[in-house]
């Protein structure tokens, strides 16, 4: 419960430096539409760098292939080990809180 209620406190800090962790849709910041695991992971991951200092690698493809844009995010949370579902789903309250959750270090918390 701790740690909800810190990662709530924390979400609500971070809404002043929203445009920098999620960049919203390509066209503007849009806080009201419905959230997909892949944009969860993209906050996560940014969160997860602002916190930690890491930098997230971003993927280049192969000659004629391409990505989806949430891999380098997705990529970089699951070398953290944590798991990350199906990015293109929307994204459950559980699973936001989960990905988010699992970047917020313990010592934040005490």
């Amino acid at each position: 419960m701790k740690k909800l209620a810190a990662l709530i406190l924390s979400a609500a800090l971070l809404v002043g430096s929203a445009a920098a962790i999620s960049p919203g849709t390509g066209h503007a910041f849009a806080p009201f539409q419905i959230l997909t695991v892949g944009e969860v992971a993209a906050i996560a991951a940014r969160m997860n760098e602002a916190i930690t200092g890491d930098p997230i690698p971003m993927a280049t493809p192969k000659p004629g292939k391409t990505l989806p844009w949430y891999f380098s995010y997705v990529k970089y949370l699951e070398d953290l080990g944590i798991d990350v579902p199906d990015p293109e789903k929307q994204a459950t309250r559980q699973e936001f809180v989960s990905i988010l959750a699992a970047v917020v270090p313990e010592e934040m918390l005490a």
